[in-house]
């Protein structure tokens, strides 16, 4: 059930990450380094730990990775890392599939896998990669495969455990069935990381419907705590892929269908009297990934010049244990060859892309025994008490993914610029209409030669607290890199 969620924290990954990841090097080691640094210190969380004010952060990871045969139609493959940091925000060492730890580790695996190849189909079983979707910029149905978002800056895709069959239906089609079986949710922003965000949390920017959570004087007197519930390794909890991708003239399709996890977090909040009336009261928010069935399709066009990109999904939650959305994207890329001759650049390409959800059905939430707004004013002495007495049966509430989900309604795009065969320079920009938050990165990219390549880039992001991009209004800075092959 590995898989990747496009939350705020997700979407500012995709948004001010650098112009290449590890994995595109076909090679055997790599060096990466980067010096991230920050202009304004971090907004204080609402909830957590005090947020890190440290304003430059040094990043070190070092690749390794192996594809062998063992014999004809049989092969084994590896990719993984060590990784440090300054100041250290690492914790321990990869242990085994489906990690609960929800932190980034000193060293870990992106890929462990087993493939048997033959003239019928092809069998996977490990850590292996998993891309779903086909837009250019943002792919709403690639949600498979867990990432490590510790540092959004860097992020890193580190594959999904699983046990795949890949079965050829002619020459250019396959359909892939695989079966998902542990939760794996990759790495979040620790605790006190400036990318947890003002509200405190890495999946949700914001907490509609509980004033109470927004309320200081109710936070500071309830004995409050937060925990993820994690799905159990039992055949009801698994995850289940079935996909046919295939290829035309001039394009390609992809439908599919999964049944498991949801692709996004839902909270359920508990409420406990204390033991006496002066205590502070219990309240418990769990994370729950609800079981929800979806239906995906996406198709490309590829014209002389352009190429043009429409995919969707369909997620349906029973039980109403979260909304049912469609969540749809269009986009095109164009080459924009005469605008490269006139500025005597290698190639010139500008990609936008629309993502838009649609709510078809919204889960009927309830509301906790007691309204923080009734509590206003009320002297600071008496507030336990009358919490308590409205907590005197436990009561407990659902509230849907809806802040969790990013790109509701959103437009995303990117100008490249190849400079020559050595430098690239890419802007890429996002604003959400619905918040009017907004984000930018302009990075640049440069070869010393075939090992070895430098880069940096400045990000900038916009908005108010409670949206998907303004959580991280303080979190403007740039970095600079260098990754060596060897």
């Amino acid at each position: 059930m590995a898989r990747w969620r496009a939350t705020p924290c997700a979407l500012a990954a995709t948004l001010l990450a650098g112009t290449a990841a590890a994995d595109e090097f076909p090679v055997r080691f790599l060096s990466e380094s980067w010096v991230d640094g920050y202009f304004r210190s971090p907004a204080e969380p609402l909830f957590g730990p005090p947020a890190d004010r440290t304003p430059v952060l040094l990043n070190q990871r070092l690749w390794a990775g192996l594809d062998m045969a063992l014999a004809p139609g049989l092969a084994i493959g590896f990719d993984g890392y060590l990784a440090a940091t300054l100041p250290d925000t690492l914790r321990g060492v990869v242990t085994e599939p489906g990690d609960r730890s929800l932190r980034a580790h000193r060293a870990d695996v992106t890929r462990l896998m087993l493939r048997v190849e033959s003239a019928d189909a092809d069998l996977i079983v490990g850590r292996a990669p998993l891309e779903v979707g086909l837009g250019d910029l943002y792919r709403p149905t690639d949600r498979f495969e867990a990432r490590n978002l510790a540092n959004p800056v860097h992020p890193m895709r580190m594959g999904a455990w699983q046990a795949t069959l890949q079965v050829p239906l002619g020459p250019t089609d396959t359909l892939t069935l695989s079966v998902l079986p542990f939760d794996d949710r990759g790495a979040q922003p620790g605790p006190g990381s400036r990318w947890r965000g003002a509200i405190g949390d890495a999946d949700f920017y914001d907490f509609p419907g509980f004033a109470f959570l927004a309320d200081p004087a109710i936070v500071a007197l309830a004995d409050l705590r937060f925990e993820d519930r994690f799905r159990t390794r039992f055949l009801q909890d698994w995850g289940w892929l079935a996909m046919v991708r295939g290829e035309r003239s001039g394009g390609d399709f992809q439908i599919g269908a999964h049944i498991g996890p949801g692709a996004f977090p839902t909270l359920e909040v508990r409420g406990r009297a204390a033991p006496t009336l002066t205590g502070a009261p219990q309240i418990t928010v769990t994370k729950v990934l609800p079981t929800a069935a979806t239906l995906f399709a996406g198709g490309a066009l590829a014209l002389d010049s352009a190429r043009l990109t429409l995919e969707g999904l369909f997620q349906h939650t029973p039980g109403n244990r979260d909304d049912d959305f469609l969540r749809l994207t269009a986009g095109v890329t164009l080459r924009l060859e005469d605008v490269a001759d006139a500025l005597g650049l290698r190639d010139v390409g500008l990609s936008g892309q629309y993502a838009r959800e649609i709510v078809t059905r919204r889960m009927t939430s309830t509301a906790l025994p007691f309204d923080a707004s009734a509590l206003q004013g009320v002297p600071s002495l008496l507030l336990p008490t009358l919490v308590n007495i409205a907590l005197a049966q436990p009561a407990s509430v659902r509230v849907s993914s809806e802040s969790a989900r990013a790109n509701r309604d959103t437009l995303i795009g990117e100008l490249r610029l190849v400079v020559d065969a050595w430098t690239t320079i890419r802007a890429r920009g996002a604003y959400n209409f619905d918040d009017g938050d907004r984000a930018l990165s302009v990075a640049m990219e440069h070869r010393l030669g075939d090992a070895t390549t430098l880069e940096g880039a400045i990000f900038l992001i916009d908005g108010r607290v409670g949206s998907p991009f303004g959580r991280f209004d303080r979190n403007d800075g740039v970095f600079v890199g260098v990754r060596h092959r060897f």
